[in-house]
């Protein structure tokens, strides 16, 4: 990228002549990071292979070069026909959009989106392709799908409510119905009301989480359970910005627990009927893992039903194993976890729960067994018990069971409908904490490749980064930070905050991030850069939310900084020589809100020393409360206190360590810092 001096000069040059436009064409090619491109003939035989198809398909352009392109799908596809589907298309449209499998060198296989375009003028000339690699998104939305959790976004500035349309089904809501505020509150059961209401206006004026559980009333009268969590955003001074969340159907998690609530009012006691529920309700809510979800049940039917032992055993009936990985049993007892034969219990597994029925044994010398199986049992530490099996997608894969040791037990109907009751709340739980390491995963993946490792130094610059998102649950937040080279020498430095959390933030990260890159290559100043990324977020409905944003160009030879800051807190520049502190004051609104919105730039020059610090508003909003946070002043006076060294990674560690003691109980948003210094 260039600076502004350097376009206009080189609008006033001749106009490029065949054999130069030739060669930007060719850079333009190679210097492609993010997408594959590469062309064929009217016979679709590659004619030229980019290095970013190399690093996407690892084929070199020595062997992808007069090969017919249809080694890049699938062995379905091939059989399929689809890669001569896909240049027919092309020919008799002029484009083919593309999204399926496609297949590397090492066979593996990744979820990409592109598109074939038709080259022809008078006559067919051939086809070009662009390919991108979009496994990470596409794993993104089939976990938040999976999870069956709908999103919201109430912006106070423009006076906006927006719901996903997973949202919407939560509340039986259309997804054409533009939603208010008033809306939701008439969709809640009358008798919660007014307790959802407090806690929306209590999270709004004072800060921290909303978290609730409350009933809504679809339109055609049914009532559901919906549990909603999120948090209000706050300006520099105070103002409320934003408030979004998630929400999601507990409905059936919560008739689970109403009738396990009932099957235990027939049989023990009120204390040891609500120990039961909290006990399983707080494993649900605070345990992620499905292991400790499975003990804390376990341990709870135990005591609850006083028997000897319970335990979940995991069944591969297709290879005869059974496995016991979560159990619980009396001091005194053995341990009975390890993997079994089925052959050594000499039962037809999907026979005894045919129909997916519990069994109920009141006595293993009564059931009528054969004498193996009966044996096997005994030896097993189950001299009565009650299992109830559990399925997958008609597939039995595990069994919960309940047991008595040493003795016989005549069990009631109400003591084998609480099991069958625990089993299924727990099973709904198990499902519910495997999407969420699915999202754990997806979101840790994301993290490392939005978040690559910056460079300690560049032309001119010592440069530190830190950042630590509110939602360490999901290991990923809406805050970002790049940093990398451009094609003329110059350096972007990208720092951003998109709205929203977790997942669903990431996923913006990922369009806004690429989407600048993509800008800032093409384009010829910052300013230009930011008004294409903004057309294109805007036009293309790229965003779901909104994004504040700071980019800075670096010409080391020039020394020049050229900044476009959209709606973002203010930088700070601290000059060396006189210690002064400069605000670099937003140029421009905040990204997504206006297809038209223009963004100017403004350039600074930096000598040796000079301090330039990037942040998001989790830092300057820093605080014990929202009315005493550290804002720019407590910035600047750490910028001044930790300004006795001339190393990025030093003054970012002062700032950092200094806002945390302000704070005294850490950050309540995402933190992302940028700190450079002037060589």
């Amino acid at each position: 990228m260039m600076n502004t001096g350097a376009h206009q000069s080189m609008e006033n040059e001749a106009s490029f002549n065949s054999i130069q436009r030739d060669e930007l064409l060719r850079l333009f090619v190679d210097n492609v990071r993010d997408y594959a491109l590469f062309l064929m003939d009217i016979e679709g035989r590659v004619v030229l292979w980019s290095p970013a198809a190399e690093r996407v398909f690892g084929y070199s352009e020595q062997e992808a070069v007069d090969r017919y392109a249809d080694f890049i799908f699938t062995e379905e596809d091939i059989a399929d026909g689809a890669p001569e589907r896909e240049m027919a298309t092309a020919l008799e449209v002029g484009r083919a959009p593309d999204k399926r499998w496609h297949r590397r060198k090492d066979g593996s296989r990744f979820w990409a989106e592109g598109v074939l375009v038709a080259l022809k003028d008078r006559e067919n000339r051939g086809f070009g392709k662009v390919v991108r690699d979009a496994t990470l998104e596409e794993g993104l939305r089939f976990a938040v799908q999976s999870a069956d959790i709908g999103t919201w976004h109430w912006d106070f500035i423009n006076e906006t409510l927006t719901w996903s349309e997973q949202c919407k089904a939560i509340f039986g809501v259309s997804p054409d119905v533009e939603v208010t505020y008033d809306m939701l509150l008439e969709l809640i059961h009358p008798d919660d009301k007014e307790r959802v209401d407090n806690a929306v206006v209590r999270t709004i004026n004072s800060g921290g989480v909303y978290n609730i559980e409350y009933r809504a009333v679809w339109p055609d009268k049914s009532v559901h359970w919906v549990y909603a969590k999120g948090r209000c955003m706050y300006g520099a001074s105070g103002q409320a910005l934003r408030f979004e969340g998630i929400a999601q159907d507990i409905t059936d998690r919560k008739r689970s627990e109403e009738k396990v609530r009932r099957l235990l009012g027939q049989v023990h006691s009120r204390a040891k009927r609500e120990g039961l529920i909290n006990r399983i309700g707080q494993a649900i809510r605070a345990n992620p893992d499905p292991r400790d979800i499975q003990s804390a049940a376990a341990a709870a039917l135990v005591e609850a039903l006083a028997v000897d032992r319970c335990y979940f055993v995991t069944l591969d009936v297709a290879n005869g194993i059974a496995t016991i990985d979560q159990e619980w049993y009396r001091t005194g007892m053995e341990s009975r976890a390890g993997e079994y034969q089925l052959s050594q219990f000499n039962i037809d597994v999907n026979h005894l729960f045919r129909d997916g029925r519990t069994i109920a044994i009141d006595d293993i010398d009564q059931a009528g067994f054969d004498s193996t199986f009966t044996n096997a049992l005994k030896e097993a530490g189950m001299r009565s018990g009650v299992s109830v099996p559990l399925f997958d997608g008609g597939v039995l894969t595990a069994a919960l069971t309940v047991a008595m040791a040493e003795e016989p037990r005549l069990w009631t109907s109400d003591e084998v409908a609480l099991v069958e009751a625990v089993a299924t709340q727990i099973r709904s739980a198990v499902e519910a904490a495997r999407v969420v390491q699915r999202e754990h995963a997806v979101a840790v993946q994301l993290q490392e490749a939005l978040m690559p490792a910056v460079p300690e130094s560049v032309p001119g610059l010592d440069l530190a980064t830190y950042f630590q998102p509110a939602l360490e649950e999901a290991s990923v937040g809406g805050d970002f930070v790049d940093v990398f080279d451009l094609d003329d020498g110059c350096v972007a430095l990208v720092l951003g905050d998109v709205s929203g959390k977790g997942l669903a933030a990431a996923a913006q990260v990922a369009t806004v991030r690429n989407t600048m890159r993509y800008s800032l290559y093409r384009s010829s100043t910052t300013a230009e850069a930011v008004t294409d990324l903004n057309r294109t977020l805007t036009r293309h409905n790229l965003m779901t939310g909104f994004v504040t944003l700071f980019v800075g160009v670096f010409d080391p030879a020039t020394r020049i900084l050229n900044v476009v800051s959209c709606g973002h807190e203010p930088a700070l520049v601290m000059r060396k020589l006189s210690g002064s502190v400069e605000e670099l004051l937003p140029t421009g609104p905040i990204l997504g809100l206006d297809v038209e919105s223009v963004f100017d730039q403004r350039s600074i020059t930096m000598s040796a020393g000079d301090v330039v610090l990037v942040y998001t508003d989790g830092l300057s909003d820093a605080g014990v409360t929202r009315s005493e946070a550290l804002g720019i002043a407590g910035l600047v006076r750490l910028m001044r206190d930790c300004a006795d060294t001339s190393s990025a990674k030093l003054i970012s560690r002062c700032i950092i360590d200094g806002a945390k003691s302000f704070a005294r109980n850490g950050f309540h948003d995402d933190v992302c810092l940028l700190t450079a210094v002037a060589k």
